[in-house]
C-alpha cells in the first residue's frame, strides 16, 4: 500500500495542527474508488478523516456531494450519522471552504471520523436488520426535497447503464472476458459467473427493458450503499459512509443495493427489511418490482464488470482478496438461483 506524505498545508486550513495531532494513513481503507485516507485525532481529541479525492474529480462534482450532505442534515436527517465536510478557509462560498487544493490537481475534505464498524456478516440480528431499513429510508426521506432538476418522470439511469453494459457483452465483451477468465482464474470464478450469465441472461434483459418502457420517479441516490458503507455500534446504525457515487435515480437502486450486499437470498430478511423500510417511506408495486430487477441485474452484471476491470482493463488495486470474496458471494446467489430452477428469481414478497 501507497503510504503519501501529510499534505499538513492541507489539514492547516481547516484550522488542524498537524505538530498536535496524531496521524494514521489508512489508504483507501479497503475500498476501490482510488481515495486516499488519513486518520487524524487533532489535539482536542477530535478524530477526523481527512480524505483526498481520486484522481479525475472535479470540484463542481465533490461540492454538488457535499450540498447534497448539508441539505440531508438540515432537513432533519442525524448529522452525527453523517461525515459532514468540516469548513476551512479560502472557500469561494460556504459550501465551498469544505473543499481545499493541493494546487497538483487533487482536492481534500475533511470531515469526522464516524464511529462503529461494518460488521453486520459476522453481527446480523433482525434488529440490525430494522435499523438499516429504517436509516436508509430515513435519509430518503431527507433527499426527496434535493432539486433534481427535469428528472422526476423519465427512464432510470441504472436501467439504462445496465443496459449499456449488457450490449457491450452481447458485441464481444462477453466472448473476451469468457476467453480470458473462464479458465482457472480465480479457482474458476470466472467460469462461474459466465456460465450463470449465458443462463440467466435472456430473462434478465427481458426485465431491463420492461423497465425501460415505465416512467419512475427520481431522487438523489446513494448508488453505491453496501455493507461496507453502512457502519453499527451494536443494535443501531453508527454511520454511513461513501457519498462519492451519488447521483439521481429511484429509490429501488439504493435498496436493491443495501438489501442484496446485507442479506444475499435470504428471502426473510428481505421481507423484514422491506417491512421497515416501509413502515417510514412507501414503496410503490412499481418500486417493489424495480427493486428486484436492480437486485438481480447487478448480481449478474457486478461479478462480469469485476473480470472486466481485471482481467480486460487490467486495473489495478489494493488487494486483491476483498474483491475475489465479493465475486464469491455474487457467484454463489446466481448458482441459487439456477439451482432452484428459477432463472427470473422472485422475493415473493
Amino acid at each position: 500500500m501507497d503510504n503519501l506524505q501529510l499534505p499538513t498545508e492541507i489539514l492547516l486550513r481547516f484550522g488542524v495542527l498537524p505538530e498536535q495531532s496524531s496521524v494514521e494513513f489508512r489508504g483507501n481503507n479497503g475500498g476501490y474508488s482510488g481515495a486516499r485516507l488519513w486518520q487524524v485525532s487533532s489535539g482536542d481529541s477530535q478524530l477526523f478523516c481527512l480524505r483526498r479525492w481520486p484522481v479525475g474529480e472535479t470540484y463542481q462534482r465533490i461540492l454538488f456531494v457535499h450540498r447534497i450532505l448539508f441539505f440531508a442534515a438540515q432537513q432533519g436527517f442525524p448529522p452525527s450519522l453523517l461525515p459532514l465536510p468540516k469548513r476551512g478557509e479560502n472557500g469561494p462560498g460556504k459550501e465551498g471552504g469544505s473543499i481545499q487544493s493541493d494546487g497538483r490537481g487533487f482536492f481534500y475534505e475533511l470531515c469526522p471520523w464516524l464511529g462503529g464498524a461494518a460488521d453486520f456478516d459476522s453481527r446480523p440480528s433482525i434488529q440490525r436488520v430494522q435499523a438499516a431499513a429504517e436509516t436508509l429510508a430515513r435519509l430518503h426521506l431527507a433527499l426527496s426535497g434535493f432539486p433534481v432538476q427535469g428528472r422526476t418522470k423519465s427512464i432510470l439511469p441504472g436501467v439504462q447503464k445496465r443496459l449499456a453494459f449488457i450490449e457491450e457483452l452481447d458485441a464481444g465483451l462477453f466472448l473476451k472476458i469468457s476467453q480470458i477468465g473462464g479458465g482457472d482464474s480465480f479457482g474458476g470464478l470466472g467460469l462461474r459467473i459466465c456460465e450463470s450469465y449465458l443462463r440467466l441472461a435472456p430473462a434478465l434483459k427481458a426485465e431491463l427493458i420492461e423497465m425501460s418502457s415505465q416512467a419512475f420517479s427520481q431522487q438523489v441516490c446513494l448508488k453505491d450503499i453496501w455493507h461496507d458503507h453502512l457502519l453499527f455500534e451494536g443494535e443501531k446504525v453508527s454511520g454511513v459512509v461513501d457519498f462519492g457515487a451519488i447521483g439521481f435515480d429511484n429509490v429501488a437502486t439504493d435498496v436493491s443495493r443495501l438489501f442484496g450486499s446485507l442479506f444475499q437470498n435470504d428471502q426473510e430478511l428481505w421481507k423484514i427489511g422491506l417491512e421497515a423500510y416501509r413502515s417510514i417511506r412507501e414503496l410503490s408495486e412499481a418500486e417493489m418490482k424495480l427493486i428486484e430487477v436492480y437486485d438481480r441485474s447487478t448480481t449478474m452484471l457486478a461479478g462480469l464488470n469485476w473480470l472486466r476491470w481485471i482481467l480486460v482493463e487490467n486495473r489495478k488495486f489494493e488487494s486483491i482478496v476483498p474483491i475475489v470474496k465479493r465475486m464469491e458471494k455474487l457467484a454463489h446467489r446466481l448458482s441459487d438461483w439456477i439451482e432452484f430452477r428459477n432463472p427470473s428469481f422472485k422475493w415473493n414478497l
